[in-house]
């Protein structure tokens, strides 16, 4: 699974659960990556992937561990 991949699936599981408040902040985050990474690069796509994953700690499973280890992996490197 690649970076965008893991944001794909982050995405669409926040669309799937609009009803769920902290998964429409992340929404936002989301959403937000194009523009960031067009004024900061890959350092404002690390930025954008910090905020993304405190808004994800509720979602639990397989597919949420492993986009979750993805991201914080790609964020800290």
């Amino acid at each position: 699974m690649t970076v965008n991949e893991a944001i794909a699936a982050a995405k669409k599981h926040c669309e799937a659960n609009p009803s769920k408040g902290y998964l429409s902040y992340a929404l936002t985050y989301i959403n937000a990556i194009p523009e960031t990474m067009e004024l900061y690069g890959d350092e404002g796509l690390k930025t954008q992937i910090i905020y993304i994953l405190g808004n994800l700690q509720a979602w639990r499973g397989e597919e949420a561990r492993t986009v979750k280890k993805l991201l914080n992996d790609y964020a800290k490197s």
